[in-house]
C-alpha cells in the first residue's frame, strides 16, 4: 500500500518555517575578509565557495530525510523506516525558494578591511546595517548609552544580528577542513553587532559551517548569543564550536564533572555493578 504525504503537515517543514519567518524577499549575511596574506588567496576562494555549500546542503537536508520533518501516522513512520523506498517524493519548491532568497554579501577589500579588529568589523557592519547615517550612534556609544534607539534600514538584504568574519585562522580551517581535538570544525567566526558582552563572552565565537542556515533565525529570536552559547571549556579555556547544541563534555562540566573526574565515577560505578 503506497503512502501519502496528503497530511503530512507541510508547515511542520523547516524551509516553509524559514519562509514565514524572514519577512523579507532575501536573507543571508554580511561576510568580511580581514587577511589578505597572498599565500592564502586560494584559501579565501576556497573559503567562500565552502560557507554557500554548507548552507546550501544544511537547506536541502530535509529533502533527503524527511522523516525528520513529517509528521504522519506511527505506523506509516514505521513502514518508511523498514522500507525507504516507500517514502512519497517531497515537493521541492519551499527548499528552492530559501535557496534562491540566499544573499552573501562579501566586504573583500584590502585598504578597508586588512587586519580588522572584532571591534572594527562589528563597526562596519553596524553601519551597513543602519545605512551609514552618520548620525546613528556608533556601538561603542550605544555601549555606553545603551537606551540609545537605533532603526534597521529597510530593505536589509542579511542579518542585522551576526556578520561573518573570514581571518587567517578562518581561512587556515576552511580550506584544510580542520578539526580541534574534540572533532568539531570548520568553522567561521560570527560577531554579533549588539552584543552583551561579559567575562566570558567578547561578543563573537566560532560557529560550525553546518550550523549558518540555522543561526540566522537562532541569532534573530534570541535576547542574546550569550544565553545560548556553551561556556569556554575548563580543559582549552576556549568555547566549543558552536553547532546549535552543548557537546557532551560541557554538559558535564555544566554539573561540575571535569575530564579529569571522569575515570574516577568509572572506577565507583565498576565497583558498585
Amino acid at each position: 500500500m503506497s503512502i501519502s504525504l496528503a497530511n503530512a503537515d507541510h508547515a511542520s517543514r523547516p524551509s516553509a518555517i524559514f519562509l514565514r519567518n524572514i519577512h523579507g524577499s532575501k536573507w543571508g549575511y554580511a561576510i568580511y575578509r580581514t587577511n589578505y596574506d597572498p599565500a592564502l588567496e586560494a584559501a579565501w576562494t576556497h573559503t567562500l565557495h565552502t560557507i554557500r555549500s554548507h548552507i546550501v546542503a544544511c537547506i536541502e537536508e530535509e529533502l533527503h530525510k524527511p522523516l525528520s520533518w513529517m509528521r504522519i501516522p506511527a505506523v506509516d513512520y514505521q513502514r518508511i523506516r523498514d522500507d525507504p523506498s516507500l517514502c512519497p517524493a517531497v515537493d521541492p519548491a519551499p527548499v528552492d525558494a530559501v535557496k534562491t532568497a540566499l544573499e552573501l554579501i562579501v566586504h573583500d577589500d584590502a585598504a578597508r578591511y586588512d587586519r580588522l579588529s572584532v571591534e572594527d568589523v562589528r563597526e562596519a557592519f553596524h553601519s551597513l546595517c543602519t545605512d551609514g547615517d552618520p548620525a546613528t550612534p556608533s556601538v561603542a556609544e550605544i555601549f555606553a548609552n545603551p537606551p540609545l534607539f537605533v532603526r534597521i534600514r529597510a530593505g536589509l538584504l542579511v542579518s542585522a544580528d551576526v556578520c561573518l568574519m573570514v581571518d587567517g585562522e578562518v581561512l587556515r580551517a576552511v580550506s584544510q577542513d580542520l578539526r580541534n581535538e574534540y572533532g568539531e570544525g570548520p568553522f567561521v567566526k560570527a560577531v554579533e553587532r549588539l552584543p552583551c558582552l561579559g567575562p566570558d563572552y567578547e561578543g563573537w565565537f566560532k560557529v560550525a559551517l553546518t550550523y549558518l542556515w540555522q543561526l540566522v533565525m537562532r541569532a534573530k529570536n534570541s535576547d542574546g548569543m550569550d544565553l545560548i552559547l556553551p561556556p569556554k571549556r575548563h580543559t582549552t579555556g576556549e568555547r566549543p564550536i558552536y553547532n546549535g547544541s552543548w557537546p557532551m563534555d560541557m554538559q558535564l562540566e555544566s554539573a561540575g564533572i571535569y575530564p579529569e573526574d571522569i575515570a574516577e565515577i568509572e572506577e565507583a560505578y565498576a565497583r558498585v555493578v
